[in-house]
């Protein structure tokens, strides 16, 4: 069963290269598995989160008679948490309201 929003597409295929520290890896184009088609996802168990890991990933959707469209799409992996300060906020006429840390923000109602 073809899902409605993919008309024509009778498989998805994907590939991903992974580069870390200067080391890359490449898989070859696999069909995504049909129970994942059906429902319009796709997991990727194989890799792990690594700091500073990229990975490209190329997806083919491919018709009948095996003509295809491909895209890539490049994903950075920064673990590193982010660092909120100095925030300013504005609510009607009341503006820059600051709040410098987390407990202010906590506080603020």
């Amino acid at each position: 069963m073809i899902p409605s929003c993919f008309p024509g597409i009778v498989r998805f295929d994907i590939a991903y290269e992974v580069e870390l520290a200067g080391v890359t890896q490449y898989t070859d184009f696999s069909p995504v598995p049909q129970e994942l088609f059906d429902h319009e996802k796709m997991i990727l168990t194989s890799e792990t989160l690594d700091e500073g890991k990229k990975i490209k990933f190329s997806v083919r959707g491919v018709d009948a008679v095996e003509s295809y469209a491909q895209d890539t799409m490049i994903v950075m992996v920064d673990l590193s948490p982010p660092v909120v300060e100095n925030l300013w906020i504005t609510k009607g006429d009341i503006l820059n309201l600051s709040v410098h840390n987390v407990q202010e923000l906590y506080e603020l109602t």
